[in-house]
């Protein structure tokens, strides 16, 4: 993810590795649900919904959604106005999902990046990655150095191997949506850093305050970037903030609980809200006033579509593994507006403002892929064909995992 800007570049002392690196390289919860609908071809019709049980989701702004209809003009039923019955479980059987165009998003398979913008570029060495984000064309990669320490590697278009430099201790990274922003957070520094690969050279900013704790960078949306940071003591406790790397100025964001995910507008926020473990509850939260448009215990919300009407959820609460389920609901009320059964679901992000990519198995040890559900129609397609690539070594960058 050419024109002469001004850059507003912080100095920070000791980042000096830093500064080479950008400056010149750089278990699954299964329970029986009801299914009356088969995926098929996403040129298929929309499935039935008639036997759909409703979903409660402790709407706070009761509005009747409207499905946003396919390329090919299908939508799905609306309920009549005072109705919350969403559309039927989808069931897709991998089996008979037809092949359809790669993943448009960046994803990974063993050590290569494939999707997004950009060739297809192999990671090198034998580290384990962390991470890794598209960054102008080329790649910001996470590796791991040890016992719960990564270094950021950098590695430039058509790359065969990382430039000179890293930098040490390096806690978090996001992208932009459009791939040429990218943030960092270092953790012996409480230091964060906002990169810029629009430019011929590169542009760096970055921030650190001595009362921070350990960081982590959440979302990078244009010059904005927003973290948390732990404070002194134990427990530490996390405040949420938001920084304006061109102006300087942070502000706390003290509207969220747990800020989980961002759209793209930067407005509303993914919100984990009270519970623990298994019993999480999750809210769309506006982060201007902390109103919450609706608050749901049946599901992890993860991720909104690039229109930000609708939430990507799952029912992991930060448990890990695989889930039964991947839903979408509506991002204002919280109604469902497909959900799809079947499969293992490991992860899933928004393709565009209809399609969803999800990372699938029949469990541990099967083969995995990836498939496009439409939530206009349920209809599914392979978007990657199953083969034994071991579950975790298959990844959709920038979803929740």
């Amino acid at each position: 993810m050419k024109k002469v800007r001004v850059r507003l570049v912080v100095m920070v002392v000791g980042l000096t590795v830093a500064a080479a690196i950008i400056g010149g390289s750089v278990a699954f919860r299964q329970e029986p649900r009801q299914s009356v609908s088969v995926a098929g071809p996403l040129s298929n019709a929309a499935p039935t919904a008639a036997t759909a049980t409703p979903r409660s989701t402790n709407q706070e702004v009761p509005t009747t959604a409207t499905a946003t209809p396919s390329s090919s003009s299908q939508q799905v039923p609306t309920p009549a106005a005072g109705t919350a019955a969403p559309p039927a479980d989808v069931k897709v059987d991998l089996s008979r999902l037809p092949l359809g165009r790669g993943p448009q998003m960046a994803y990974l398979v063993d050590r290569t990046v494939r999707g997004g913008t950009g060739p297809n570029a192999e990671i090198p060495g034998k580290q384990p990655i962390t991470d890794v984000v598209r960054f102008g064309g080329g790649l910001l990669v996470m590796l791991s150095s040890g016992d719960f320490t990564s270094e950021l590697r950098r590695l430039e278009p058509y790359g065969e191997a990382f430039l000179p430099g890293r930098v040490a201790g390096v806690t978090s990274l996001v992208g932009s949506p459009e791939e040429d922003l990218a943030a960092y957070a270092v953790e012996d520094k409480s230091a964060v850093y906002w990169v810029d690969s629009r430019d011929s050279e590169l542009v760096q900013r970055s921030l650190k305050r001595a009362e921070y704790g350990r960081t982590q960078v959440l979302a990078v949306r244009g010059d904005i970037v927003y973290f948390g940071a732990e404070g002194k003591g134990y427990p530490a406790p996390e405040t949420y903030y938001r920084w304006d790397s061109k102006t300087g100025q942070v502000t706390a964001v003290k509207t969220v609980r747990s800020l989980e995910g961002l759209d793209t507008a930067g407005t509303a926020a993914a919100d984990f809200v009270s519970g623990a473990a298994q019993t999480f509850c999750s809210a769309v939260t506006e982060l201007a006033t902390g109103k919450r448009r609706f608050r749901t215990c049946d599901y992890s919300l993860d991720g909104f579509t690039p229109d930000d009407r609708t939430v990507v959820a799952s029912e992991d609460f930060r448990g890990g593994g695989a889930e039964p389920l991947t839903a979408a609901l509506d991002s204002t009320t919280g109604q469902v507006r497909r959900q799809w059964v079947g499969p293992e679901f490991v992860m899933a992000i928004a393709e565009d403002d209809d399609h969803l990519l999800m990372v699938v198995d029949s469990g541990e040890q099967t083969p995995v892929g990836i498939i496009r559900c439409s939530i206009a129609t349920g209809t599914c397609e392979a978007a990657l064909p199953l083969d034994r690539y071991g579950r975790n070594n298959v990844r959709l960058l920038g979803a929740r995992s």
